[in-house]
């Protein structure tokens, strides 16, 4: 019951469209098998609905046209198209009967949430146009030209010169200054190097702004025979050729040759209108395959570094969980011993009355009471400074600085030039961790003697720049695409990246090191 109504849905909308209830009107499926075939298709072809419903749409068409049929669906199940471009399509077909009626066919695509279906409106125009079309030599070539696609250059060209009765025929594309041989049929020796464009007749039809053949007769008295050695070495009289472009650009033409004054007829010229529209398709496909080929491959990639990035989160967080055990164990386990053992000490020296004893012992106990606050408040400080709401960016890379200058004995050129930027507490939490980690580096293995922070704005972004006169190392020898057991460049990238900004590192063995962040501050929920 869902299907019919679906049907019923659809030859609802194609009647208002149509406006014509007389009018025969057939949808297929995907597959070509017929879902809706009305009264009036009915009465144009003598099958009846349930007889009709469930078959192939090829029950209608003649056998030598079964090929392009399905090239035509294909074609637009591939491009996206809604409608052919080689439409209305006129054929002569056979009733039930046997009898045979000549129709335009106007299919187009329609793309439902049931899935994809093609409506085919039927025209009967056989006092229009007397004869049978199924034996016209149009129809005849686009028969032949469809069986022999299948996608492909080489078949779509040789089909081309094959129905046109050529000389030769090739598709030249064009490559900066030159024209090489994208695909060919009887081509002679000389095109299939590659040549230079200019004066030759292939490059001169790919700048016609124009979709319709051109043709060129009498070639021997042409500029040509003078510019386009390959005219004047095979004796060539005439050529019929199609600019092809992709959007707006023209990258080539397809040009077949004649070595006789010939004058093309109207079939001629469509069916070359036919194959240079193949030729599109096809680069259409094989840009769209490659392109998707390429976002696949980022893809991956992605992928790739968003599982390393897990990976490497999960060593940090572990590693920084090792650490605070250690450093609680360290500070506040040797603290409790150490008051523990203080204040018994002190407990006897006052059974004892030694009041000054005493005294002293407390006075000890309370200043390794103080070193241990102070290290479990400096341990809280490095995991999230808590005075960056309270204080701002500014105050706390200057006491961070400060504190490091005495550590390390490093001079540090601290400049701080935002502007009054609206920094939102990502990016300045970021900014503060870049700094901290550059700085441990530094400390760890740069050996500096002297290190520059500047932060600063620069248009629509904020700026970091962190340089040494420390040890350097060989920029080129580092890989920011891989892990190591400490976070270090690779973590920093792998956080720039995520806040839409870059990273960029200048190093020289001995001669310092130079590393560069920009981060956009544009309004982001990151």
């Amino acid at each position: 019951m869902a299907h019919e109504e679906f049907v019923r849905q659809i030859e609802s909308r194609i009647c208002s469209e149509q406006k014509n209830e007389d009018t025969p009107i057939i949808v297929i499926d995907s597959l070509s098998s017929i879902v809706l075939w009305n009264k009036a298709s009915e009465r144009m072809f003598g099958y009846p609905a349930e007889e009709a419903i469930g078959k192939d749409f090829n029950i209608i068409i003649p056998e030598e046209y079964h090929s392009l049929n399905k090239y035509r669906m294909r074609l637009m199940l591939q491009t996206g198209e809604a409608r052919f471009p080689e439409t209305p399509i006129e054929l002569a077909v056979k009733r039930k009967d046997g009898s045979e009626v000549i129709c335009e066919f106007q299919p187009a695509m329609l793309n439902t949430k049931e899935g994809i279906f093609f409506s085919i409106v039927v025209r009967d125009i056989t006092g229009e146009n007397p004869g049978s079309l199924s034996r016209h030599p149009s129809n005849l070539s686009m028969a032949r030209i469809s069986t022999g696609l299948h996608m492909d250059l080489e078949n779509i060209v040789a089909a081309a010169g094959t129905s046109l009765n050529a000389d030769f025929a090739v598709y030249q594309k064009i490559a900066g200054d030159f024209l090489y041989c994208e695909a060919g049929w009887n081509i002679p020796e000389d095109y299939k190097i590659m040549k230079k464009k200019k004066g030759t007749v292939c490059y001169d039809i790919s700048k016609k702004n124009r979709q319709k053949p051109v043709v060129i007769r009498n070639l021997d008295k042409t500029d040509f025979f003078e510019t386009d050695l390959t005219v004047t070495l095979n004796n060539l009289k005439t050529v019929i050729g199609v600019p092809v472009r992709s959007g707006k650009k023209a990258i080539g033409s397809l040009c077949v040759f004649y070595n006789d004054d010939m004058k093309p007829g109207e079939n001629e010229l469509r069916i070359l209108s036919l194959v240079s529209q193949a030729i599109k398709d096809k680069e259409a496909f094989v840009s769209t395959t490659e392109m998707l080929d390429q976002n696949q491959r980022k893809l991956e990639i992605s992928e790739s570094n968003i599982r390393r990035l897990s990976r490497q989160i999960l060593l940090y967080r572990e590693e920084e969980r090792k650490n605070i055990s250690a450093t609680l164990h360290d500070e506040v386990g040797s603290m409790v011993v150490s008051l523990s053992s203080g204040l018994t000490i002190t407990e006897e020296e006052i059974k004892d009355g030694n009041l000054d004893e005493a005294l002293l012992q407390i006075i000890q106990l309370k200043n390794k009471l103080d070193s241990s606050v102070e290290n479990i408040k400096k341990m809280a400080v490095d995991l999230r400074p808590p005075d960056l709401d309270i204080l701002g960016l500014r105050r706390v890379l200057e006491e961070f600085i400060s504190g490091i200058e005495e550590q390390a004995k490093i001079k540090i050129c601290f400049t701080f030039d935002l502007n009054d930027a609206d920094l939102n507490d990502t990016i300045a939490t970021a900014l503060y961790r870049f700094v901290q980690e550059s700085m441990n580096n530094i400390i760890k293995h740069a050996g500096a003697h002297m290190t520059t922070v500047v932060l600063r704005t620069e248009g629509d972004s904020v700026k970091l720049e962190v340089s040494d006169d420390g040890l350097g190392f060989n920029s080129d020898m580092v890989d920011l695409n891989s892990t190591s057991k400490k976070i270090g460049l690779w973590g920093m990238k792998m956080r720039v990246q995520a806040l839409g900004g870059t990273l960029n590192i200048e190093s020289q063995a001995c001669k310092g090191t130079r590393i560069v962040i920009e981060l956009p501050l544009r309004k982001e929920s990151y």
